[in-house]
Parts: C-alpha cells; structure tokens; sequence
C-alpha cells in the first residue's frame, strides 16, 4: 500500500496542523495540513528567503461538500484573537503580536486593482477564500470582464515576486483613485477550497498552459464525511506552541520593517534531492520531456521543486526560526505533498476527467491510444468483461471497434457525440501510423461484415495476410 504523503511535519507547522484539527467541527488532517501550511506561508512568506525566492504558497484543498473544508478559517480566527489575547501569557512576557491582523488579507478579490491596493496596507499576508472553482469559472469564462482578466494576470505575476529585490511596479490609471504603488518584494499567499465538482469542471488545458494552476499547491481529501467533534469549540493552542510562535512573529515583524530577509539554508544532500537539477528537477524534467506526454501535464510538472523547495523551506522555518536549515526529511516531505498533487490531476487530465474535455481533442487520442493498448497487452480474461470480441481476435491483436465504444462512451471527453470523437481519434492515429481500419474486404461474413476492426500500425505481415487469415476455416 502506498505510504500517504500528508503526514504530519516537524515543528510549528506540525503543531499548527494539529491545532486546526483539534479546533475542525469535522476534522480532517488533510484539510488541517492545508490551513497550517496557509497561514504559516502568509506570515513567514516575505521574510524568509531559499534560493531567491520567498515563502509564500498557493494552497487549494479539494473535498467534497460538508467534510469540513471552513474549518481552516474558523480555527484561524480563533487562533488570531487568542494570540492577540492575554490569555496565555506567562508571567510578564509582553504580547509580541500587536499587529498579526496586518498578516491575514482579504477574502474576496474584485479585481487585480483591489488586489494590487491592499499591499498598500501589508506586504505579506494570506487571504482565505471560499470557494474557489467560483472563481475560478469567472478568471476562465470567454466574455471575462478586464478586472477579472487583470486579476488573473496579478495572480499570476505575484507568486514569483516575494524574494528579496523584486520589485511590484506600480500601476497608473487616468482615475488618479485606483493607481497603485510600487512594493518591494510583495509576498501573498492564498488559502482557499473547492470541491472536486465545481474546480475540475472549470479547468482546461488552456488554464494549465498559462501557468495558473500549476503554481497551487494541491491537497486532496477524498475521503468519508468524518464524524463531529464534541471537543472542537474548547480546542486553544497549547502555551508551549504560542510562545514559540509569538517568537517567530517577534522576528518576521522585524525583518519585514527592515526591509531585511533571513535565508534558509538548505543542507547539502537535501540540495541533491530537492534543488536546481537534483533528483527532484530530472525527475520532473524527465516527465516534462516523455514522448507523447500531455503538453497541460508536463506544465504541471514544471514548477515542482522550487514548491518542494519553499514548503521544504517553510518546515525549516518552524523548526528552528534563528537559523532555518532545510534538511534532507523535510525536503522528502514536501516532495511527496508536491508530487501527491500533481499526480492527482494529472491522473485526471490523462483520465479526461477535467473541465469540459469534450472539446479537447489530446486527450481523447490519447484516451483512445490507451485502451487500445489495454487490449492488446491485458490478458483475455481481463478484456472478456466488456463482452465484445472473441479470443482469437484478442490473441491476434484485432481491436472491435465497440470495444472502444464501451471503453469510452462515459468517459467525460467524449460525451456529446462519442461515435463521431472515437473515429476523429482512430483517424489521427491511422494517420500517425499507430493503428489501421481492416478493410471491409477482408472481414469474413462469419465475423459480422458491418462490424468494423482495427489493429496496430506495426502488424504490417499480419495486416498483408489479412488477420482474419485461418480462423474460420472449415
């Protein structure tokens, strides 16, 4: 069985997880990993550096409707007005965090002016959005409105901009009211859910290749709705862990009034594994440069170790504030949160289970590509269920054409005409060579001569023998 790769970090962040979990009405520790990593991000993400960017994280986590996915911007809140409280000072320690409210932004954007403006008002901070695939519908719609177009492009240019020397130029309008000012090294971070339903549904390979997407940081809960909390409204933080965060707020207010950064070192064999052109970058290279690989996949892969690299960062970062060092375990970790998302929606591209992929012809040849070779190299007792064919057909490789239709007449890429999307993907890849239609002539009476077959491009002594050739002889 697959090991699961949200398992709880090391440090504050860990601590921070298992304090929204305690705090969820329904808790999920998918979802609370996701809310620590958030807030963690929106805090820390301008004043700490690795490899010359920040901290800052686009965090989506996808769960069903009612398995708890508010509950991050619940225990958060709690959190902020403990924190901001007396209640759980010692002693005479003063509150060191006068101004954490500066660090949580707003929970909608109106448009990229909006967005752009309220770094006027914080350099770092994170917003919690709801529901997401919302937004998502309105930054992708064909007749967008140009703030929602200007958004998108914000969102786009602010990911890269949180390390030490960017610069966000600023933006003059002929309504002196909405210009906006130039920010040193801006740092946002978004925190926001959606379900599968309604974020999938949005997305298509035109939103993968501008790059949106893949910056996200994606979490996954696909599990059962869990049972409630008796416990949760009464969950605080332990005293130990507000302390040792008030101390890391202590010195992120500092570096952030200064101008200043801390940068995380990253020790030398995590550098193998998860920096520039360790395993982590050829892997994703690797998958990036794979023969016939969906061209929306391979962008998914194109940011994958400097996400590992900055929640690997963000880890380090809660272990040891003075002095964070990514170590070889944390970069692991992250890695696997990394890749554990992309493989997921890569899986479902390739599955053409996203956004309307009715209308994307790769992934219906490559759908069609792949069950072809399902039949050929599955066992017969395997293909048998689907109930077309015959075993001697299957042994020499002929491919009914209502296997395919029984394959992919549900799946979502062909749905709106699947006769007509079959044979538009057989004809490339009759095209490409891949595979050919046996002719009519060649078909027996026995068989069912307005049945049609194909077989693989490569059968050329079998297709010249015609690969009916002896099965029916008397």
């Amino acid at each position: 069985m697959a090991r699961n790769p949200y398992q709880k970090p090391p440090g504050l962040l860990g601590e921070f997880a298992d304090y929204i979990y305690a705090a969820s009405p329904r808790p999920v520790a998918e979802i609370a990993l996701a809310g620590a990593i958030g807030f963690m991000a929106g805090v820390c993400g301008r004043a700490y550096n690795v490899s010359g960017t920040g901290l800052n994280q686009y965090v989506l986590f996808v769960a069903k409707t009612g398995t708890g996915k508010s509950a991050p911007r619940g225990a958060i809140n709690r959190f902020m007005a403990h924190a901001q409280s007396d209640a759980w000072h010692v002693g005479n320690i003063p509150n060191a965090m006068p101004n954490l409210s500066e660090y949580i932004g707003p929970g909608e954007f109106s448009s990229g002016q909006a967005l752009l403006k309220q770094f006027g008002r914080s350099r770092s901070f994170v917003s919690i959005l709801g529901e997401f695939g919302l937004t998502m519908k309105r930054l992708t719609h064909p007749r967008a409105s140009s703030s929602e177009i200007m958004l998108r492009r914000v969102l786009l240019d602010l990911y890269d901009m949180s390390g030490q020397g960017q610069l966000l130029q600023p933006m003059v309008y002929s309504d002196a009211a909405k210009n906006t000012e130039a920010t040193e090294s801006p740092a946002i971070t978004i925190l926001c859910e959606s379900t599968p339903e309604t974020i999938y549904g949005q997305l298509d390979e035109s939103l993968i290749a501008d790059g949106l997407l893949p910056r996200f940081l994606t979490v996954t809960y696909a599990g059962p709705r869990p049972k409630q909390s008796v416990t949760h409204y009464a969950a605080l933080p332990t005293s130990d862990m507000m302390h040792r965060f008030a101390a890391l707020f202590q010195k992120v207010a500092y570096l952030n009034s200064h101008n200043a950064v801390e940068h995380v070192q990253v020790a030398a064999d995590a550098h193998a594994f998860i920096g520039p052109q360790g395993e982590v970058d050829t892997y994703a290279d690797d998958q990036i440069n794979a023969p016939g690989q969906l061209s929306a996949v391979s962008e998914l892969w194109n940011r994958a170790h400097l996400k590992a690299l900055k929640l690997a960062a963000l880890v380090a970062v809660g272990e040891n504030p003075e002095a964070p060092m990514v170590t070889l375990a944390n970069a692991h970790w992250a890695y696997g949160i990394v890749k554990a998302g992309i493989e997921d929606l890569a899986h479902r591209f390739e599955a053409g289970e996203v956004g309307d992929q009715s209308r994307s012809e790769t992934v219906q040849v490559q759908k069609v590509r792949e069950v072809c070779l399902d039949y050929m190299t599955k066992p017969w007792a395997e293909i048998s269920k689907y109930n077309v064919g015959r075993p001697e057909y299957h042994e020499r490789r002929i491919i009914p054409w209502s296997y395919l239709a029984k394959r992919l007449s549900n799946v979502a890429a062909f749905k709106g005409g699947y006769r007509r999307k079959i044979d538009e993907a057989m004809l490339y890849l009759r095209d490409c060579g891949e595979f050919c239609e046996i002719p009519k002539m060649q078909i027996p009476k026995k068989v069912n001569s307005q049945a049609r077959y194909f077989i693989a491009g490569d059968e050329h002594e079998i297709f010249r023998n015609n690969p009916f050739a002896g099965l029916f002889d008397e």
